[in-house]
C-alpha cells in the first residue's frame, strides 16, 4: 500500500525531529528536514540531475551543524522558519497543480526560505529554484511514463 503525500510529508517531519534529537539539537531546523528528505527516490532523482550526491549534503550539514551536547531533549519543537517552509511547500504544490504536498514541494520550500542552513547547503552546491522546478517537471513526467 502506497502512502499519501500528506502522510509522507508528516513522516519526513517526524524523521527530521528524530534526526534533530540524534544530533542533540534543541530545535528541528531546516537542515534536519533536508537530511530527512534526501533518502526519498524523487529527491535522489532531483539531486542526480544536479550531479549532487546525498553524502555531499550530509557532510556539509555535519560541518555547519556540529553535534550538540548529549542532552536528551523532551518535547522538541520546530523552529518558526519551518512554518514558512511548509507554507511555501503548499504554494509550490498549487503551482504544480498537485493534489497533495509532496516531498519535492517541501524540498522547494527549503530553497525558497533562504534563512536556513538547508538553503545555504543547497545554494553552495549550485541547486537553484528555477532549475529544481524544471527538474521536478522532468521527474514527474518520467514517473507518469513509467506508470503507464
Amino acid at each position: 500500500m502506497q502512502t499519501s503525500s500528506r502522510d509522507e510529508v508528516d513522516y519526513v517531519m517526524r524523521l527530521a525531529c528524530q534526526i534533530a534529537s540524534d544530533r542533540s539539537s534543541e530545535y528541528v531546523e531546516t537542515e534536519h528536514v533536508l537530511m530527512a528528505l534526501i533518502p526519498y527516490p524523487v529527491i535522489v532523482m532531483l539531486l542526480k540531475r544536479f550531479n549532487v550526491e546525498t553524502n555531499a549534503i550530509q557532510r556539509r550539514i555535519y560541518t555547519l551543524s556540529p553535534r550538540g551536547s548529549s542532552i536528551i531533549i523532551q518535547g522538541m519543537s520546530e523552529k518558526p522558519i519551518l512554518k514558512h517552509v511548509r507554507k511555501y511547500a503548499v504554494q509550490q504544490a498549487r503551482q504544480f497543480m498537485s493534489e497533495h504536498v509532496g516531498v519535492e514541494h517541501l524540498f522547494l520550500g527549503l530553497l525558497i526560505v533562504q534563512d536556513g542552513k538547508a538553503f545555504q547547503v543547497l545554494n553552495e552546491l549550485g541547486i537553484k529554484i528555477p532549475a529544481v522546478e524544471n527538474a521536478i517537471r522532468y521527474v514527474n513526467a518520467q514517473v507518469q511514463l513509467t506508470e503507464r
